[in-house]
């Protein structure tokens, strides 16, 4: 259901910004707003008035039910999305030359998506949203951090399980496998990045993932895992030395 108070908390420091409105394009922020996630979160939220939500036809009915939101626009492909979003900021721009429009720069951010956006909008000055968002983010509040929690446990749940399946002679990969499958079990959502399962001399690597190679007695093994729940996410980060 959309969170109007955060909605007009975001439209307040939107107008101190001079941004003219927020086009939504990832899932973290969809979810901060609306409560619940799409496939492809589709939002704009202008400085001034009710956001529009865009999803797919076939799907409205759901959207105009659980979101709460009279504005949906329903789109069946990229290009007839990209042509609503044209026509709505044509219907904003009034007496100005050119609109800014915030969006999340970060790794989920769509760079397609937005590369067609900036081309078929020559009205607009993308900007990065950030000065609005991240202030706003960055208290919690209790419904937040309920959420929060769980995810911290559906985490542990998902480290007891790679304490127990770590062992000489398993592979990488297979640790992997259960870590996931267990946190899923739990009620997890999945993983905001790879799990992370780095023997012997791939223990020392600043980035890795889970590969084929199999553990051996003596290797030092290095975990890590970002679990989701709905929407939040819980990393864990520990040291396993076997011998």
């Amino acid at each position: 259901m959309l969170n109007t108070k955060r909605v007009q908390r975001a439209q307040g420091r939107m107008k101190q910004q001079g941004i003219d409105a927020y086009l939504i394009l990832t899932h973290d922020d969809y979810i901060y707003f609306f409560g619940e996630d799409r496939y492809q979160p589709r939002a704009i939220i202008p400085a001034e008035g009710v956001p529009i939500v865009g999803t797919f036809s076939g799907e409205e009915d759901k959207v105009r039910a659980t979101l709460g939101v009279a504005d949906v626009r329903i789109f069946g492909s990229v290009g007839q999305q990209i042509k609503d979003v044209v026509q709505v900021m044509r219907g904003m721009i009034g007496e100005k030359e050119k609109l800014t429009i915030g969006v999340q720069m970060w790794f989920s951010t769509p760079a397609f998506l937005l590369n067609m956006f900036q081309r078929a909008n020559p009205i607009v000055d993308v900007v990065d949203i950030a000065p609005v968002m991240d202030e706003l983010r960055m208290v919690k509040d209790p419904s937040e951090i309920t959420l929060m929690q769980r995810a911290a446990e559906i985490a542990g749940i998902g480290m007891e399980m790679a304490v127990k399946t770590l062992k000489p002679g398993i592979t990488e990969n297979e640790v992997a496998a259960e870590v996931e499958y267990a946190m899923r079990k739990a009620g997890g959502h999945g993983v905001a990045t790879p799990v992370f399962v780095n023997s012997g001399i791939r223990s020392g690597w600043l980035h890795g993932t889970a590969s084929d190679k199999v553990i051996e007695d003596g290797d030092l093994v290095v975990l890590d895992l970002v679990q989701r729940y709905k929407g939040y996410c819980a990393n864990l980060l520990p040291n396993l030395c076997y011998w």
